[in-house]
């Protein structure tokens, strides 16, 4: 899901979709139509970042760790997140690591 937003937001800023050679008043209509479509590309991947950011954590230090009631997590080697830059770096390893 991740990777079509960044593919779409890349294929909005680099490569537009119509080429007008003319200069016609459309042009300004297409060059604004791309760039709502960017912009709404790299909101949409922030907020799903944040999210996968606040849900991850809260995951990953109730249940894998085991900081819910002081009990062991599901996985006793893990120690708890501090942060969610720790769940969005971890996500983003993953994906390096995994084929596509």
């Amino acid at each position: 899901m991740i990777h079509r937003i960044i593919e779409n937001a890349l294929s909005y800023s680099l490569y537009p979709s119509k080429e007008y050679f003319n200069q016609t008043d459309d042009t300004q209509y297409t060059q604004t139509k791309f760039l709502i479509q960017f912009f709404a590309s790299i909101i949409a991947l922030v907020i799903i970042l944040i999210l996968l950011g606040f849900i991850g954590v809260f995951l990953w230090n109730n249940y894998l760790a085991g900081r819910l009631d002081n009990s062991t997590g599901l996985i006793t080697i893990f120690k708890p997140a501090t942060s969610i830059w720790q769940i969005i770096g971890l996500y983003v390893f993953i994906l390096l690591i995994t084929p596509h």
